[in-house]
């Protein structure tokens, strides 16, 4: 009896053991498995960081240069924690209204140093100008212009059609009791040696009073609704938004808007490298040898009871166009609007003029 017992006691207890051991090495394997899993998932993190930074690299790239593409097996750049291979090649091109628009995409490929994790990010891409359109004339302004001072423009060759000049457009009428004239650019020099028009003579490159006039400044330079939604857009696309342009110099360059009187010091922006000037409900003031390279928008949120004055004391030139939504007065003073092929031409290229949009819905990563 005692024997029987006991040999139940020794079966039960090793039973036991025998579940205790069963169930630590099923654990223990349960933890080693886990863990492999967790520092899979780990190293996969780390890899797609690493892929989302090559992305991050080719949308610079675009930035930078908006023609970059690779070709063959891509461009491959090394790091301490590992690789990344980057690829940017156009896609199906899409109609967007009247316009044809080819996406980029871009893939970047990661590896890990060790080898241990792999990870790619896809995303499509779209160039996306700050500027629409340049302005047909080196002077744009809605509800005309009254001229007080001394003015001069160069037309634009082919701002009415091919071959056609124009000068000045606007909705309304073009007057005043000061002298003023216009002329073709190979008559131009510090002045007009044969006028188109003058304050005796108006022609056709004086082109006012037009009912095709655009109806929404804001939306023709810009592709931007005159809204506060359009507004915020447009300060996005910005780089600087300040109160005065004090700072401003030949070294500036892309979209500045400018929340306050603007007084021009000395040259700003330069042929390679022009300005786009947003001036808001403020005074534009033209210093004498003040000279602007690029495009000014003079701009009021209420044409009908905000009307800011544009002056220039001295002489000042503007190479490229100035474009108003309310009626313009030169007041005083030797203004000179030159239309400046190269200098508009500049506005639509180049880094500080474009940027790079991925288009929604497109992100892939695996």
């Amino acid at each position: 009896m005692r024997r029987s017992l006991g040999f139940t006691t020794f079966t039960v207890t090793l039973l036991l053991i025998t579940i205790l051991i069963g169930v630590s090495l099923l654990v223990g394997k349960l933890m080693v498995v886990d863990r492999r899993i967790t520092l899979n998932e780990v190293q996969y993190r780390q890899a797609l960081a690493l892929a989302e930074l090559g992305i991050a690299d080719g949308i610079g790239r675009l930035a930078y240069d908006a023609s970059w593409r690779t070709s063959g097996s891509g461009t491959t750049v090394s790091s301490a924690t590992g690789s990344y291979t980057l690829i940017a090649l156009n896609d199906t091109a899409l109609n967007v209204g009247s316009a044809v628009v080819t996406p980029v995409r871009v893939r970047a490929q990661a590896t890990l140093a060790d080898t241990t994790a792999q990870a790619a990010v896809e995303v499509k891409t779209v160039s996306v100008n700050v500027l629409a359109g340049t302005p047909a004339a080196p002077l744009t302004v809605a509800g005309g212009m009254v001229i007080g001072g001394n003015f001069t423009a160069v037309a634009n060759p082919n701002g009415g059609g091919l071959g056609v000049p124009l000068s000045v457009w606007t909705n309304d009428d073009v007057g005043g009791h000061g002298s003023w004239q216009t002329c073709h650019q190979g008559d131009y020099s510090a002045g007009c040696s044969s006028n188109l028009s003058d304050n005796s003579h108006k022609n056709s490159d004086i082109k006012d009073n037009d009912p095709d006039f655009p109806t929404d400044l804001v939306w023709y330079l810009f592709n931007q609704p005159d809204t506060e939604e359009g507004w915020l857009n447009l300060e996005a696309l910005a780089v600087q938004q300040v109160n005065d342009c004090n700072g401003l110099t030949t070294a500036s360059s892309g979209l500045i808007i400018v929340d306050g009187d603007c007084a021009m010091p000395g040259e700003i922006g330069s042929v390679a490298s022009p300005v786009i000037l947003i001036v808001r409900d403020g005074e534009l003031t033209m210093n004498g040898g003040s000279v602007f390279n690029g495009l000014i928008f003079d701009y009021s949120s209420d044409p009908a009871t905000i009307v800011p004055d544009a002056k220039a004391n001295g002489t000042a030139t503007v190479n490229g166009a100035l474009v108003a939504n309310f009626p313009l007065e030169i007041t005083s003073g030797t203004f000179n609007a030159v239309y400046d092929a190269s200098v508009l031409q500049n506005l639509g290229s180049g880094a500080a003029f474009k940027r790079i949009n991925m288009v929604p819905g497109s992100w892939r990563d695996w």
